[in-house]
């Protein structure tokens, strides 16, 4: 039997004192993620079983006791392995606190360019662990803790931004307006170039088709209205889907999470 995304044993936790993280904990799931990326730094324990981490670059095993850092905007995909329940921890880490906190400490500039990937250092998966499971009272420790993994496993080089201008130029009017969203025809029209062309460039430059890239922006959006306490109704307008159950089904995809259990489960320890 398909296992039900709101029967999942997940939590997604938020300190006023840290709003540049948030943590989720998510039990015996089996439930995959359609490619997508984070707005954020993603920071990942895989605390049992085992799952398979779908990049570009290639597809990765995280089994038990490994970790994995994912850069901003980085499209990725998610799937357990023989659809056997895996257990993790994830931290999303706003991007310009890393920025900053890694500036500071290096004594340069720096971009989130994480190297490697998968981090297999039980000493230091074992400390996270047991900060997650105490998050609320042992935050400054937590943020440490991150400060010290990001010095370790970040490259110094910023890179230069080689995107094509006319891709960036696109997606920008594709993510301008969620209420009016312009058709790939009207972006072909407007931008003076195919369909196919367009579909191409974003692959390319961004690692995910137009439709997929704007799912998650508008999922990343979501999640910022949700946490503001917006009625799920109005999120799903405002984000321009057609009705709830439609910005519903789109969100489960991309988070294996409903929006209400995201919402309900999102705190802020002194609201």
């Amino acid at each position: 039997m398909t296992q039900q995304t709101k029967h999942i044993t997940q939590q997604f936790l938020r300190d006023h004192r840290a709003p540049h993280l948030e943590i989720r904990s998510t039990f015996n799931s089996t439930k995959s993620y359609k490619q997508h990326y984070h707005n954020q730094l993603s920071l990942g324990l895989i605390t049992s079983g085992s799952t398979c981490l779908k990049l570009k670059e290639g597809d990765i095993l995280l089994k038990q006791g490994d970790m994995v850092l994912i850069d901003p905007l980085k499209p990725h995909a998610c799937a357990p392995i023989e659809q056997k329940p895996r257990s993790y921890y994830m931290i999303y880490i706003n991007t310009d606190w890393c920025l900053q906190k890694m500036s500071g400490l290096k004594n340069t500039s720096v971009s989130l360019d994480c190297s490697p990937y998968v981090i297999q250092n039980p000493s230091l998966f074992d400390t996270f662990v047991r900060l997650m499971q105490n998050n609320s009272d042992v935050l400054s420790e937590l943020e440490q803790l991150i400060e010290a993994t990001l010095l370790l496993y970040t490259n110094l080089p910023s890179k230069l931004n080689d995107k094509n201008t006319r891709a960036v130029s696109i997606r920008n009017h594709l993510l301008a307006d969620f209420e009016n969203i312009p058709s790939l025809e009207e972006l072909a029209q407007q931008h003076g170039c195919s369909i196919e062309n367009i579909i191409r460039l974003f692959k390319k430059d961004f690692g995910l088709s137009p439709r997929a890239y704007l799912n998650s922006a508008r999922v990343e959006k979501g999640k910022k209205l949700l946490k503001k306490g917006n009625s799920i109704v109005d999120v799903a307008l405002d984000l321009g889907f057609a009705d709830q159950s439609q910005f519903h089904h789109t969100f489960v995809k991309y988070t294996a999470s409903t929006p209400r259990q995201y919402q309900k489960s999102i705190f802020d320890n002194n609201s």
